[in-house]
């Protein structure tokens, strides 16, 4: 019986109680998929440095109430300065637990400090690729984990190309479906070239 090999990337989840059991719920990692839903809502932002920054700057289109959770991690002053000039409160206490019913977030526990109510949280976490076929193929990745690719879909290996979210920034179906497209014109053209007399 043969298995299906899984591909893509896989978002990691923070070992917080809690936080699996909302995701998907009221725990997201993509606010153009689902911030819509949670506008005027009260967010909270998990993250480290740069991306959790970013991450709550970018919430903003969607609600005022923005707290941003470091989890124990420092923050650049120039990064909390543009925080607080938006508005984003910051709390820097490691995150005890998720409150929730039914995986809808109530609030977050820290292990020192008051709780906050939240209704969503959004997190920006590392991913790591579902398998390891690209890089056993000698496919040179990025620092973010995905393969590197050419405009064309094309990697450093000859004959390898790479669609989808194991290859770029904006990971949405749309996308991976015009790489594809556009995977298979190359490869195509490729084919063609070994085949035709020159």
């Amino acid at each position: 019986m043969r298995t299906a090999r899984r591909t893509g990337v896989v978002d990691d989840l923070p070992a917080i109680p809690g936080f699996e059991d909302c995701y998907g719920r009221s725990i997201f990692h993509c606010p153009y998929c689902d911030g819509w839903e949670w506008r005027d809502r009260r967010i909270a932002a998990v993250g480290r440095g740069r991306d959790v920054t970013a991450l709550a700057l970018g919430l903003k289109t969607w609600s005022r109430d923005i707290v941003v959770c470091t989890h124990g991690t420092a923050l650049d002053g120039v990064g909390r300065k543009r925080l607080a000039r938006n508005g984003i409160d910051v709390r820097n206490e490691r995150i005890a637990a998720i409150d929730h019913r039914d995986g809808e977030l109530s609030r977050i526990v820290f292990e020192e400090g008051d709780a906050i109510d939240r209704e969503a949280l959004f997190f920006s976490t590392a991913q790591h690729p579902q398998s390891s076929i690209a890089a056993a193929l000698g496919c040179t990745l990025t620092r973010r984990g995905v393969v590197k690719t050419g405009s064309l879909c094309d990697t450093n290996v000859e004959r390898v190309f790479v669609a989808g979210d194991a290859s770029r920034d904006a990971q949405f179906v749309v996308v991976a479906a015009a790489e594809g497209v556009k995977a298979a014109v190359a490869i195509n053209r490729a084919l063609q070239a070994e085949e035709l007399a020159r």
